[in-house]
């Protein structure tokens, strides 16, 4: 049977590659530090792609590596970490990060199936590139 895709479909096998590439790409000998609270957790055990600007705002910063970091779920989910997300945010990506994220936060996007069959292609390879050097 034929798999029918629709935007919502490919979004989600998108964000699977996507949050995976994210930790593989934050980790270092298959572990993470939480961007928020500097807790080390291995890579595929407790550590999330978190947003600092949140998802549901905006399409633009969906899939915004810049906006995406290896967070642990405690503070993805449970904690009030924007603040402390805005400070490392700075921190790793350089000064007016934060504020560059709150403004793509506000312009809006929709995806096209398209675009998102060449992400989902393009963070599959690239996260299988660091499978083999990060793990």
């Amino acid at each position: 049977m034929t798999r029918i895709e629709t935007v919502a479909t490919l979004k989600e096998r998108t964000w699977k590659w996507f949050s995976k590439y994210i930790r593989l790409r934050d980790a270092v000998d298959g572990y993470c530090t939480c961007i928020t609270c500097g807790g080390i957790k291995k890579w595929n055990e407790g550590i999330d792609a978190g947003h600092f600007i949140p998802k549901s705002r905006s399409g633009t910063i969906y899939f915004n590596e810049t906006n995406v970091n290896s967070q642990c779920r405690q503070c993805n989910y449970f904690k009030d970490m924007g603040a402390a997300y805005r400070v490392a945010i700075d921190e790793k990506h350089g000064k007016g990060t934060a504020d560059e994220m709150q403004r793509l936060g506000t312009t809006s996007h929709k995806f096209t199936i398209p675009e998102l069959k060449e992400m989902l292609k393009h963070y599959i390879k690239e996260t299988h590139k660091l499978e083999k050097t990060n793990l």
